[in-house]
This record gives C-alpha cells, structure tokens and sequence, in this order.
C-alpha cells in the first residue's frame, strides 16, 4: 500500500530547506522502467533496505521541524542514497558515483540521485556558503535552479494563435 501523508513545515523551515537544494542534470538518459522492473525483482530480497528507507522519513520530518541546523537532513540524503544503490547494480555507474563522490568533497552533506537511478538529476544537500564551490566543481553538469511549488500538477497549453 501506498499512503499519501501531508507533510507540514512552516514557509520558513521550506525555504531553508530549498536554499541548501542543488539540483543538476547528468546529462545521461535512461529507460526508468527497466531500471525499476528489475528493483521489483528483488524487492523480496530488498525488504530490509526499504524498510529503513521507510524509517527515514519519519526522521527527516523531525530534522526538518526542529529548530536550528538542518543538515541532518543532507546525511539522511546520504545515508537514503547508500540503500538506493542496494537495490539494484542499475541505479547508479562509474561516472554517477564520480559525479556524487566529486559533490561530496566540494561540500555536500549529502544527495541522491531522482528517480529510477542510473541518469537523469542529481539533487544535493550543500550550505549556502559552499554552493559556489560546488557549481564550479561540477561544471561540466547542467546546474538546474528550481523552487518548490505548492499548487501541485497543473497542465500548460500552449497554441501558436495565442488561443
């Protein structure tokens, strides 16, 4: 079963908490559902590493809600990426583990990389004062700014008529 939980933060504690986010693009695409169809395959053998994936949640909202530094969140960002690569030789490669272990020696606390694994965005837990360092680290990547946004899916029609 999958439950769907409201998660909620003060618009203070989100902006923060974006504020240390570094999204990049690897530039690397993939067939995600390949990836995720052998996942399944193991998910029995998987059960405990999901289990304390599952267990992280919980943790991250507390780290999130309490007063002060945030970045246990980047280490459970961390600690949730060791797991993810657990399940499956697919989700990451050589070069994602460069790009990652290039991240975390020019100040990440953390990251993972979105989604199925194996290309696509990496996302990083980084200090404000150490993002520089860390774009120009990974300057060979795309750097992807973006903002959380709260009014969920919408759909955007565009018509060359203006219509």
């Amino acid at each position: 079963n999958i439950d769907v939980v409201p998660i909620t933060i003060s618009d203070k504690k989100l902006q923060n908490l974006q504020s240390h986010l570094m999204l990049f693009f690897t530039g690397f695409q993939r067939n995600a559902s390949e990836i995720e169809e052998k996942k399944i395959k193991q998910i029995k053998k998987k059960k405990a590493s999901l289990e304390l994936m599952h267990n992280m949640v919980d943790e991250a909202i507390k780290v999130l809600n309490k007063e002060g530094d945030i970045s246990g969140f980047g280490k459970l960002l961390h600690e949730n990426w060791k797991l993810k690569k657990t399940l499956s030789g697919d989700v990451s490669t050589d070069i994602i583990d460069d790009i990652y272990d290039t991240a975390m020696n020019n100040g990440a606390i953390g990251g993972k990389i979105l989604g199925a694994g194996r290309g696509g965005f990496v996302i990083f837990f980084v200090k404000p004062e150490d993002q520089e360092r860390l774009k120009i680290a990974l300057s060979n990547l795309l750097y992807v700014p973006f903002c959380f946004d709260t009014a969920g899916s919408q759909i955007i029609f565009y018509s060359k008529s203006g219509v």
